[in-house]
């Protein structure tokens, strides 16, 4: 019996000796991350705003130039209302953009067995592939079953594979709000002094990120976008072929296969 282990893989094998037979049990197991490298870059000197003039509900960054200044964003809110009036300061937020996106990650797993001799081979694997993506709540998993085998009988040789998956995908739609924008845009439309990575909280009426309480007045939480607009697809699939390989001389086969 022969244990290996080598780049995220492990392999147990075990040898009859004089009929050459041999049977391997192998596990193959890959993890990625990956993230945004970077946005579009827009200006930093001046805040929300437009045509040089402050406004608290704007979605562009054409505003006067930044001052540090605690400033209101977003409706005025009454007395007694569960929240006060949202105030930040008029900075830019370094990466406002980036944050809202996640690490996304990437996990595949797949457990094989092998055997053969030299007359007849066979192959089994069971696949996991799981990923959580960039954007926050978007996901997707295929499980997949595969079998493979061959017998050879003389100058025949026949060969039988089966292959079964299923997948899940869970994503934000494409056309989204008013507009019909996909999520991209409403991640845009954020001016730099806009803490957008604090408005997750997007089902909570209590909270700055509630649509009642954001505050751009032309485009939505981009989390409301992602909580309220999916699209999902779960998909199965199964495949077979067989082949049939005569060999009538060194130069010369017939291969039939349905």
């Amino acid at each position: 019996m022969d244990h290996r282990l080598s780049n995220g893989a492990i392999i147990v094998e075990t040898k009859a000796g004089n009929n050459r037979e041999a049977f391997t049990v192998g596990l193959n197991s890959v993890t990625t991350f990956e993230t945004v490298a970077y946005m579009p870059e827009f200006q930093s000197e001046y805040g929300i705003g437009w045509a040089g003039a402050y406004d608290n509900i704007e979605n562009t960054n054409w505003g006067p130039r930044f001052d540090g200044q605690l400033r209101q964003i977003g409706p005025t809110f009454p007395e007694g209302y569960p929240i006060d009036t949202q105030m930040v300061p008029y900075a830019p937020i370094q990466d406002n953009l980036k944050d809202f996106y996640d690490t996304g990650i990437t996990s595949q797993n797949t457990v094989y067995l092998n055997g053969g001799d030299e007359q007849s081979s066979f192959r089994l694997s069971l696949g996991d592939l799981r990923t959580k993506g960039i954007v926050p709540d978007d996901e997707y998993r295929k499980n997949s079953f595969n079998v493979s085998a061959s017998h050879k009988l003389g100058a025949l040789e026949l060969q039988a594979t089966v292959n079964y998956f299923t997948d899940k995908t869970n994503v934000v739609g494409s056309r989204i709000g008013d507009q019909d924008r996909p999520l991209y845009w409403f991640v845009l439309n954020t001016p730099a002094n806009i803490p957008l990575s604090t408005y997750r909280d997007w089902e909570n009426p209590n909270s700055y990120a509630y649509a009642d309480n954001y505050f751009n007045a032309y485009y939505q939480n981009p989390y409301w976008a992602i909580g309220t607009n999916r699209d999902n697809d779960q998909r199965n699939g199964l495949f077979g072929t067989l082949t049939a390989d005569y060999e009538i001389n060194e130069w010369l086969s017939f291969t039939g296969s349905a």
